[in-house]
């Protein structure tokens, strides 16, 4: 699977794009000839991608959703080991 392949078929979760995004390349990632590799289609982030070092805004409501059910699956595996049911 090429590291810049253009999918068709993907699950955005009706989701806009998040060029925010930690994990984002850099507009010059891995360019071999001092040219730009990824182009932004909204020009005014193209400056941005690559840059942040903080959790983007759509990322944060995921993260509190994961915990929450981390806690509920530990409370549930605990109250399981101490043979009651919950």
């Amino acid at each position: 699977m090429p590291q810049f392949a253009r999918y068709k078929d993907t699950n955005t979760f009706n989701l806009p794009y998040d060029y925010e995004s930690i994990t984002h390349y850099a507009a010059y990632a891995n360019s071999k000839n001092g040219k730009m590799t990824i182009i932004t289609k909204d020009p005014k982030y193209q400056n941005i991608i690559g840059k942040v070092n903080n959790l983007s805004k759509q990322v944060k409501p995921f993260l509190k959703f994961k915990t929450i059910l981390h806690e509920q699956s530990e409370s549930r595996v605990g109250n399981f080991i101490m043979g009651r049911i919950f």
